[in-house]
């Protein structure tokens, strides 16, 4: 009898509680569902990412097929001595693209590795990347490599970490073969213009 008095004993009419009580009621009962659902809201937004990345990969890896495939075409159908004087003429060049997308591989290592590591700091992956994009955009067969546009998109979608440093990366490996494909196949059409231009 007692404690229904002390309860009965409130300023307040039964039923009337203040707003920050009922509130902090609402949120701690809001809590538990809220939990999981941005949970799953964030698992949601990282497994579309991924799928978005690992279809720009398997985009990545068509464009490179084919290339091989417009390669092998090329070498079928200029089987003549002339045709491989032309090649070999456009021999310097490609070896001189080789050699810039080799530094190119060696800094996407080096970013790659920045990355992935926890002790590293990002002003220095900043700095490497600024490299890598001056240099890539310099080239003057960047437009036929598309390097600049390439190296844009690994640093934006590339986030793949692996137990080594050899072993970071993912879409800049796929890039990296695109891009020498993209090279070859460059040497096949020039030598192949500068045929019809005889």
């Amino acid at each position: 009898m007692k404690d229904e008095i002390k309860l009965n004993n409130l300023s307040l009419p039964p039923g009337d509680e203040p707003w920050k009580q009922r509130l902090s009621r609402i949120f701690g009962e809001a809590i538990p569902f809220l939990i999981p659902a941005t949970t799953a809201f964030f698992l949601w937004l990282a497994k579309r990412k991924e799928n978005s990345n690992r279809q720009r990969e398997e985009e990545l890896q068509r464009e490179l097929t084919a290339l091989k495939q417009r390669e092998n075409e090329f070498e079928a159908k200029n089987p003549q001595i002339s045709f491989q004087k032309a090649l070999h003429q456009q021999d310097s060049e490609y070896r001189k693209i080789n050699q810039d997308l080799d530094k190119i591989a060696e800094g996407l290592k080096d970013r790659q590795d920045i990355f992935c590591s926890v002790f590293k700091n990002k002003v220095d992956r900043l700095k490497v990347e600024k490299h890598l994009l001056d240099f890539g955009y310099s080239r003057p067969y960047d437009k036929d490599l598309t390097l600049y546009k390439g190296l844009k998109e690994i640093f934006e979608k590339d986030t793949h970490c692996g137990n080594t440093r050899d072993e970071n990366g993912c879409m800049m490996w796929t890039l990296v073969d695109l891009w020498r494909a993209k090279a070859k196949l460059l040497k096949f059409e020039k030598a192949s213009a500068q045929m019809q231009n005889k």
